[in-house]
């Protein structure tokens, strides 16, 4: 029996976008079994559209309990094999859910399959340059995963039996939840990787941004998680040093000096010949400012990249 897919979309006042987004999953070559929009006590108009959509739509609403919320609310009533997620400010490219649905049906020992995603403006169109993901991980990618998010949220199909236990998005983070959420993932489930785009990730004015303090506090709160999980404490020294380095060097481009150093006294009890930990360390002498000149050459050098 081939696969059953479910797609969750969150939404917020989002009206003039969540048309767009569902009418991108519905041209798909493989439409999901279920799409199921969870309404997060929208007042713009976005219940009555989505009256509109017959199934495999399917709409709930909700009195306004945040993003995670309304993510978990859609996992719990998907009852489909595969699952995915779009935001409902972004579109699915022809083919995403098909290219993701063969792959993980070819590849039975990994639990998840991401693709590319490119950046587009306010209207869809795609934006030439960098792309929203990183390099390929593929594998155990937690190493890697670890040191910083390269992987947004649309780009992932997951099988129902890799999702972690519920709350699955932790809905007190005020950012980072879905770098929390692909981190217990990725220490329970192998990941693979394709090279072609599968969404688009939308830049525009009415973008939800976490700031100040609490952004810093959920990066906080998420990184002290991977030091105590087992897939980081079962890591080679140098590998944890690596990932306390990155971590150090995000603190210190963030303006927070005394965190970063707390993070490469850590790294440097790893492993005390790691040669970045001080550099970052000189770096913290001279000002947050230095932090950003060597970046290139951090990520060039590996440092931060991809696990060894």
């Amino acid at each position: 029996m081939a696969a059953t897919v479910g797609l969750i979309i969150p939404t917020y006042n989002r009206a003039e976008m969540l048309g767009q987004a569902i009418e991108s999953v519905l041209a798909q070559s493989r439409v999901p079994d279920e799409i199921i929009v969870v309404d997060d006590g929208s007042t713009d108009g976005t219940w009555e559209l989505l009256q509109g959509y017959p199934p495999p739509v399917y709409a709930f609403r909700q009195r306004n309990r945040g993003r995670s919320n309304a993510r978990n609310e859609g996992i719990e009533r998907c009852g489909a094999d595969f699952v995915c997620f779009l935001d409902s400010d972004d579109l699915l490219v022809p083919g995403s859910v098909e290219a993701r649905v063969r792959w993980l049906e070819a590849n039975p020992d990994h639990g998840v399959v991401y693709g590319q995603v490119a950046y587009a403006d306010a209207a869809g169109r795609p934006i030439p340059g960098e792309l929203a993901t990183g390099p390929c991980l593929r594998g155990n990618i937690f190493p890697a995963l670890a040191k910083y998010n390269t992987i947004p949220i649309l780009a992932i199909m997951i099988r129902r039996d890799c999702l972690p236990e519920p709350p699955y998005f932790d809905e007190k983070l005020e950012k980072w939840e879905d770098w929390d959420f692909l981190l217990r993932v990725a220490s329970r489930c192998k990941f693979g990787c394709l090279d072609e785009i599968v969404g688009l990730y939308r830049q525009h004015s009415g973008m939800t941004i976490g700031r100040g303090a609490a952004v810093e506090e959920s990066t906080m709160t998420v990184q002290e998680r991977i030091y105590r999980v087992d897939a980081f404490l079962s890591l080679p020294a140098a590998s944890r040093a690596r990932i306390y380095g990155s971590h150090a060097l995000g603190r210190l481009r963030a303006g927070h000096v005394r965190r970063a150093r707390e993070c490469l006294l850590r790294g440097m009890r790893e492993v005390p010949w790691y040669l970045p930990l001080y550099v970052i360390w000189a770096l913290s002498l001279i000002g947050p400012g230095a932090a950003d000149a060597v970046v290139k050459l951090w990520r060039m050098a590996g440092w931060a990249g991809r696990s060894r």
